[in-house]
């Protein structure tokens, strides 16, 4: 006579072997999906960075050529259009990589593509700081463009004094955190604020697939 509790038993694990590869399939669809969607935040970020980089850049260009004579003017400008341009190739470079994705690959591949997105705007970060000690370029060039104001030929000595001394200690500051922003310290409190939302979403699509690299291991 039939076991009839073995024989559902054995249906029941035939079924659950055939599934396997139809729930793994929905789940790799649905955790692909969600890791496209937490990294187009960034790539809309690039893409503004990208051509608002180049309008500067283009600005900053012609406010050189049209200042050619003022030296500090000139010099301020100039430091401006280089900051603009690695901006700017620091934005193709960005979405060059988002797009070249190929998320068919296997879990590991991706998320090795993913975590290099990531590590990359650390790097474009830490190198876009440099900045912050050449901020009285902002001024002058600012001041001048809108408000038609030499600063440096009209200011006092003492406030081109005070800005100077200001300048270097934005320089300690910026020399500080180009030294924390690497990838060792990836973890570090600091560097996870300065770097959310410029480059984080590519870590966390990327911790988003270890529910299928999980499986996969099993």
């Amino acid at each position: 006579m039939l076991d009839l509790n073995k024989i559902e038993s054995i249906w029941q694990q035939n079924k659950s072997v055939e599934e396997a590869p139809i729930n793994f399939e929905e789940l790799k669809v649905q955790k692909v999906r969600e890791s496209k969607d937490k990294l187009k935040s960034y790539f809309w970020l690039n893409v503004f960075t990208l051509i608002t980089s180049f309008v500067l850049a283009i600005f900053s260009i012609t406010f050189s050529i049209q200042y050619f004579e003022n030296a500090p003017l000139f010099i301020s400008s100039s430091i401006l259009t280089i900051w603009f341009a690695y901006l700017f190739q620091g934005g193709v470079t960005q979405i060059k990589k988002q797009v070249s994705i190929d998320f068919s690959q296997g879990v590991v591949a991706v998320q090795k593509d993913l975590i290099d997105i990531h590590l990359s705007a650390l790097i474009l970060l830490r190198r876009s700081l440099l900045i912050i000690p050449f901020y009285f370029a902002f001024l002058l060039v600012i001041a001048e463009s809108f408000f038609n104001i030499d600063l440096f030929a009209v200011g006092e000595p003492i406030w081109l004094i005070s800005n100077l001394v200001l300048s270097l200690v934005f320089t300690v500051l910026t020399f500080f955190l180009y030294k924390r922003l690497q990838p060792e310290y990836i973890d570090n409190p600091l560097v996870k604020v300065l770097i959310n939302g410029c480059g984080s979403q590519a870590l966390d699509a990327a911790r988003s697939l270890n529910d299928l690299k999980d499986i996969t291991k099993k």
